[in-house]
């Protein structure tokens, strides 16, 4: 597998991914949120939910970065990356839905721009005719050979201070928590 270093020519830094954002709240913001809020405060939670979002940020500008030369974007890629990885290629706009976890309003739109730029098609489903099925066009998949190992380098150079063992617990508990999240938010436990 080719080395993707973070000076990789293919990416242009802009002024978004040039600064970095903190990834960890300073300890005098902890400590206010502290004292205003001791019954609810629990700084292991807010600090690792904020380094959570900034890190989330960063993998989506820095996507849109290592993208750009291929005319993707972070919210493009994951789209056509569904779709390629699918083993038939073809889902509706609900199952799309649930793998970019966006609503189906987004998602219809989203079909309709990368439509207009021939990386996918739409079709009536095959048994259901009032469902439309969405698959890559060889356009699409011609462009997503290209796109995967680019992303895949770049994101694996970005997690090598991290041993394998490392990467697996961390998916882990990212998904753990996630977990957690639906239960609250989506079940109301």
């Amino acid at each position: 597998m080719p080395h993707y270093s973070g000076d990789s020519p293919a990416v242009k830094r802009t002024p978004r991914t040039q600064r970095k954002p903190l990834l960890r709240l300073p300890d005098e913001m902890l400590t206010k949120q502290a004292a205003l809020f001791p019954e609810t405060f629990e700084r292991h939670s807010i600090v690792a939910l904020f380094a959570l979002r900034t890190l989330a940020q960063r993998i989506t500008d820095y996507t849109n970065e290592v993208l750009a030369p291929l005319g993707l974007n972070a919210a493009k890629f994951n789209y056509l990356m569904v779709l390629f990885v699918k083993p038939n290629e073809a889902m509706t706009l609900s199952e799309l839905s649930r793998f970019i976890h966006t609503s189906n309003a987004t998602v219809t739109s989203m079909v309709g721009a990368l439509e207009r730029d021939g990386l996918v098609q739409r079709r009536a489903h095959d048994v259901d005719g009032r469902s439309t099925v969405v698959s890559l066009t060889d356009d699409g998949r011609r462009l997503m050979e290209k796109a995967i190992p680019l992303h895949h380098g770049h994101w694996a150079a970005a997690l090598a201070d991290l041993s394998l063992a490392e990467r697996e617990q961390l998916a882990d508990l990212v998904i753990r928590a996630g977990t957690g999240f639906d239960r609250h938010f989506i079940d109301g436990a």
